[in-house]
């Protein structure tokens, strides 16, 4: 399990904590706000009923969680009579992550609380993952936006910045579907698994 996860599993678990306490680079490029839902029931039918009505909308679905992802770029511009360079670049990871909270889970039964921990610690873990790509592919932008060459003037190297910029956004919203895609296989086996003890789940 990757630090990034075990730090989301551990805001799902400390509320209070909204910064990601890892390396220092993480906290510098990385700020997640974790929000929680609440969700009452005896047995899943319950849970899944609150989840499919007070779950994050995705797709224009209710979805167990789900995190809203913006990068922020911050970039230093030096104009000489030589021309106009980027001196310094860093693009931010704003990430709110919404999570249900199963708030009478003493009432579940033994079964249903452990599908329920397996759950709620894969959507914490899903969530992580999304943030971990967005910040790979900040620090890429970083690295090609640092390399571009400088230009006869600042509007110019602003174009090329703006185009870098668009190619990276959609990029990262590629490597994003991909990795939802590829998850389906996990999803699918773990909700055969939560079926057997007849639980079932919306997470999208």
């Amino acid at each position: 399990m990757s630090g990034l996860v075990k730090n989301i599993i551990h805001i799902l678990l400390v509320p209070s904590l909204m910064i990601i306490s890892g390396c220092d680079q993480m906290r510098k490029r990385t700020t997640i706000d974790v929000g929680y839902y609440a969700i009452k029931g005896e047995t899943w039918r319950d849970l899944d009923r609150a989840i499919r009505s007070k779950g994050p909308v995705v797709n224009k679905r209710h979805a167990l969680a789900a995190a809203q992802i913006r990068l922020k770029p911050d970039l230093s511009f030096f104009n000489s009579e030589a021309g106009c360079e980027i001196t310094s670049v860093r693009i931010y990871v704003d990430a709110k992550v919404k999570l249900p909270k199963w708030i009478n889970e003493k009432k579940g039964n033994k079964p249903l609380r452990k599908s329920w921990g397996r759950y709620s610690a894969y959507a914490a873990e899903h969530e992580a993952t999304h943030v971990k790509i967005a910040e790979q592919h900040a620090r890429q932008a970083e690295i090609t936006l640092l390399s571009l060459p400088q230009m006869r003037s600042c509007e110019e190297l602003k174009i090329r910045y703006a185009i870098v910029m668009n190619e990276m956004h959609k990029m990262h919203q590629k490597a994003q579907a991909k990795f939802d895609e590829n998850e389906r296989k996990r999803i699918a086996n773990l909700t055969a698994e939560a079926e057997r003890s007849q639980f079932k789940t919306a997470l999208q």
